[in-house]
């Protein structure tokens, strides 16, 4: 059967001022560039601080950060010197890091020949690419991760220049080495609350071989049992999802007792350990398991007694009309709308479950309930909520056609469509919901849109 891995994402509020037209302005004088001019991933190179590698003040170096990494990717310097100890000195700060391969010639577009050599981490079966060039009195160098390359070349091309190159910038699924490899060297690269938060959306964007790695990080480097236990039963959810259920079993086992009486984690759990009963095609289990009770918040009195604590106060800032246009309306959760999320996906789980058992009035009025209560929390407008209505909308679809309504069926999974189009573009569960639509259309003799549509998918 499909996954059903409902996730619930952090959400982050970010804004994203534009910065004056720098006209001419050589890159040799400013502290940031972008890298390229176009492609499915916006780089920029952003001066460095302080670099081991720079030792001269007339020394440059740069980290290159794209916007779908949670680290920077590579490094660009400037290092003035004709002889080789500019370049030893790279090789020896990069020999903690990676082994390499001796150098060969390769070229550059817009740079010409340079030396290139290839790498690969030391304790991760990654590709790291390096290219240098000697020019003028300095050391031209571009490295990083290899399924960065166009991002490494379009960056040593802008440097030789002293001015921006156009160019696009791709990223390579294929030649970067493992990727769930290089999620683990991004999240040892994070500190566990920024992890966690990475982990959480790429679980929404499916890629849950990489959401894995980062859940990992925070299990292992949280600073509670409850943190632990949060970071073991994600990651046993991503295991479940990519269909290693053993590893799931285990993980939850390890779970189990570091829960307490988080009324938060105990949530997660309980639906987490439903959705891993459900990926294996067992909704009588998962019902079981979604009945258990779980802790709710203690109670406060504060607001009677008129006292605004830390809560309070957050929940009137979110709340308030001045800070819903830069981001209060999806800003930090408060502890309250996590709860409500969680219950209702737990209602929208167990609308799954009932669907699958054959009870599909039981299963509409609970995927109905999920909704509302969904909505409820800041307008249903949280990016992980619109990624359950979603899910919610597909469910209720196969309930509609279960019936014969095959008019008001293709409708809901074509919402469902349009509100992952919308919010996780190019993702995984986008392809996902696209191929349920595409399997409407093959079941109900549309046979054009369903081939066209599952070729756009391929």
């Amino acid at each position: 059967m499909s996954r059903i891995a409902i996730g619930f994402a952090a959400v982050a509020a970010a804004i994203v001022g534009l910065a004056p037209q720098v006209g001419a302005v050589p890159l040799s004088v400013r502290d940031s560039f972008r890298i390229g001019s176009g492609g499915n991933v916006f780089c920029s190179a952003e001066s460095l601080g302080s670099d081991k590698a720079l030792t001269g003040m007339f020394d440059r170096g740069y980290a290159i950060t794209c916007r779908d990494a949670a680290v920077p990717v590579g490094q660009i310097y400037v290092l003035k010197g004709n002889g080789a100890e500019p370049a030893q000195r790279l090789a020896a700060l990069r020999a903690a890091r990676v082994r390499c391969e001796p150098a060969k010639a390769a070229q550059v577009k817009g740079v010409g020949s340079v030396d290139a050599i290839d790498c690969t981490l030391n304790d991760a079966n990654v590709r790291y690419q390096v290219y240098q060039l000697r020019k003028g009195g300095s050391l031209y160098v571009a490295e990083g991760f290899a399924g960065y390359d166009s991002a490494l070349q379009l960056g040593l091309a802008s440097v030789v220049a002293d001015q921006p190159v156009a160019g696009e910038v791709s990223i390579a699924t294929t030649g970067a080495g493992d990727a769930a490899a290089f999620a683990r060297v991004q999240a040892g690269a994070l500190d566990a609350s920024r992890a966690l938060a990475e982990a959480y959306r790429r679980n929404n964007n499916g890629s849950y071989a990489e959401s894995a790695e980062f859940f990992a990080s925070v299990s292992q480097g949280g600073s509670g049992p409850s943190s632990r236990a949060e970071g073991l039963a994600n990651e046993a959810l991503q295991k479940s999802n990519l269909g290693r259920y053993e590893e799931a079993d285990s993980l939850f086992s390890r779970a189990a007792p570091l829960v307490g009486s988080d009324p938060i984690v105990a949530r997660q759990f309980r639906n987490y350990r439903a959705m891993h009963l459900l990926n294996q095609g067992d909704p009588k289990a998962a019902l079981e398991e979604l009945d258990k009770p779980v802790p709710n918040p203690p109670a406060s009195d504060n607001v009677k007694e008129l006292v605004i604590d830390a809560e309070t106060a957050a929940r009137l800032t979110a709340e308030s009309p001045a800070a819903r246009p830069i981001g209060g309306a999806s800003g930090a959760l408060l502890p309250q709308e996590k709860i409500e999320i969680l219950d209702g996906q737990a209602a929208q789980l167990r609308g799954a479950a009932l669907r699958l058992s054959g009870n599909l009035a039981g299963a509409s009025e609970a995927l109905a309930r999920a909704d509302s209560k969904l909505a409820s929390v800041r307008g249903g407008k949280v990016t992980s909520i619109i990624w359950m209505r979603a899910q919610n909308l597909a469910d209720q679809g196969a309930i509609i056609e279960a019936s014969g309504n095959a008019a008001e069926a293709e409708r809901l999974y074509a919402a469902s469509v349009a509100l992952l189009e919308s919010t996780y573009p190019d993702s995984a569960v986008l392809l996902s919901a696209r191929g349920r639509l595409a399997g409407f259309y093959a079941r109900t003799g549309q046979q054009v849109k369903a081939e066209a549509m599952f070729k756009e998918i391929v």
